[in-house]
C-alpha cells in the first residue's frame, strides 16, 4: 500500500544534510550550487516527504534551505530497508521527475500528483539525448553535444606529473561556503575530501566523486564546482593529457614507473610452489602469495615490507574486461570496476581474462578465475612494483 506522510526519521536525515554548516564537507560537491532553477511540479515543496511503492521501495525528498545548494533542486533518497542518496536529473512536462538510483543505477520517473514511480531505463547511458535535451530544471545538460568542449592534442607526449602547486587548491584559502574541502601543505599533492584528484589545467582542478563517480572541475576564481562528465570513462583522452599534477596513469593505461633498481645479487630460488602459482587457486591464494613474498625478496633484492595491517579483501562474480577496465558484481550486489593491467607474475599467460591483474591506483591485486569469480586484496607498494609491467 502506498503511504504519503511526513516521517520523523526522514526529517532527521535531511536536517543533518541541510542544516549543519559543515554537512557539505563530508559529501560530494553540489555542482549546481548557486545556479537558478525552475520549480518541479512533480516533486512539490513539502516538509520531509516519504512515499512507499510496493516492489520498488521508499522515495523521500526535501528542498534545501542552505544557499550553498541550488534551492530549486530537491535532495532525493531511495531505498527498501535503508535510504541511499539518489541523483535528481530534471523533469519533463507531462511525464515527471527523472532520478538516477545509485543502488541499481536505474533511471526512474516519479510523478507525485499521479502517485507513480516507474523504472524507465536500466542505466543513464540508455537515456536518449533528445530526452535529456527536453528536461527542464536539468542537472545533466552537460552531456549534450552542444555543451561538450573539444580538446586539441597536447604539444608533445610529455605529461606534467608534478608535484607542483595547484592554483585552485592553495594553502589555507578555502572558505566554509566552498562546495569542496581540501588539504594542501605546500608540498606533494592536494587531498580533496570525498573525491579523487586528477590534476589541473586552465579550467580548474579536476575531481572524480567517490560515490556518484561524476567528473567535475573546481575553479577558485569563481568559487564554483561544475560537473562536466557523468563518468570517468567519458573524459576525453586529450583532456587527461592536458592536466598538470596529473594522477592519471591508470586512466591512460600506463603502468607506474618504478625507481631504477640498484645492482644486487639475484634473489634466492623459492622452493616448492612458485609465488606465481599461488595466485591461481582458492580464495586464500592472494594471502598465501603475500606470505611467500614476506619471507623472500622483491626483484630489486630489497626485503619486501610487511603487508598492510587490516588489508581489505574483496570478492565478486561475473567478471568482464574491456578497454583495460575490469568490472564485476561485488559481494554486496553492486557493480564495481577498476582500471587494471595484467600482473607480470612470470607464469604462462592465461587465456582470456583469467589470471592475476593489478589495479595500481587502488593498490589491489586481483585474480579472475575461469568461471568469472574474482578475489583480491590490497597489497603493499613493493608487491605492486614487482608485479606491475614496466
Amino acid at each position: 500500500m502506498r503511504t504519503h506522510e511526513s516521517n520523523p526519521c526522514v526529517r532527521l536525515i535531511f536536517m543533518a544534510a541541510l542544516l549543519l554548516p559543515t554537512a557539505g564537507y563530508t559529501q560530494e560537491p553540489d555542482a549546481s550550487a548557486g545556479t537558478p532553477g525552475e520549480a518541479d511540479p512533480y516533486m512539490p515543496r513539502v516538509p520531509a516527504h516519504n512515499e512507499n511503492f510496493p516492489g520498488i521501495g521508499f522515495i523521500s525528498w526535501q528542498y534545501p534551505t542552505n544557499p550553498r545548494f541550488n534551492l530549486a533542486v530537491p535532495i532525493v533518497l531511495m531505498g527498501v530497508h535503508t535510504f541511499r542518496r539518489t541523483d535528481y536529473l530534471g523533469f519533463i512536462q507531462g511525464e515527471g521527475s527523472y532520478i538516477e538510483n545509485r543502488i541499481d543505477g536505474g533511471i526512474y520517473v516519479f510523478n507525485d500528483p499521479a502517485h507513480t514511480l516507474v523504472k524507465k531505463y536500466v542505466s543513464f547511458n540508455q537515456i536518449p539525448l533528445a530526452t535529456i535535451a527536453a528536461m527542464r530544471n536539468s542537472q545533466v545538460a552537460y552531456v549534450l553535444p552542444k555543451n561538450q568542449r573539444s580538446y586539441a592534442p597536447p604539444d608533445g607526449a610529455q605529461r606534467h606529473a608534478g608535484p607542483e602547486p595547484d592554483p585552485n587548491l592553495p594553502v589555507g584559502l578555502r572558505s566554509k561556503n566552498d562546495p569542496i574541502l581540501w588539504i594542501y601543505s605546500g608540498t606533494g599533492y592536494p587531498q580533496v575530501a570525498s573525491n579523487r584528484y586528477l590534476g589541473f589545467n586552465e579550467e580548474g582542478s579536476w575531481l572524480v566523486g567517490e560515490k556518484a563517480r561524476h567528473v567535475g572541475v573546481w575553479n577558485i576564481a569563481t568559487r564554483t564546482y561544475t560537473i562536466r562528465y557523468h563518468a570517468i570513462g567519458d573524459v576525453p583522452r586529450n583532456l587527461l593529457l592536458s592536466l598538470r599534477n596529473a594522477q592519471i596513469n591508470d586512466l591512460l593505461g600506463i603502468a607506474p614507473q618504478a625507481a631504477p633498481a640498484k645492482p644486487a645479487a639475484p634473489p634466492p630460488a623459492v622452493p616448492g610452489p612458485t609465488r606465481q602459482a599461488a595466485v591461481f587457486g582458492d580464495t586464500d591464494a592472494l594471502k598465501n602469495a603475500l606470505g611467500s613474498l614476506q619471507s623472500g625478496t622483491a626483484k630489486t633484492g630489497a626485503p619486501t615490507p610487511p603487508a598492510q595491517a587490516g588489508a581489505a579483501r574483496i570478492s565478486g562474480t561475473g567478471a568482464s574486461i574491456s578497454a583495460g577496465v575490469l568490472a564485476f558484481t561485488s559481494a554486496t550486489g553492486s557493480r564495481v570496476s577498476y582500471h587494471v593491467v595484467r600482473a607480470q607474475t612470470g607464469a604462462p599467460a592465461s587465456a582470456g581474462i583469467t589470471g592475476a591483474w593489478i589495479a595500481a591506483s587502488d593498490k589491489l591485486l586481483l585474480n579472475v578465475q575461469s568461471d568469472g569469480r574474482v578475489t583480491g586484496m590490497t597489497v603493499p607498494d613493493a608487491v605492486l612494483q614487482m608485479w606491475t609491467p614496466h
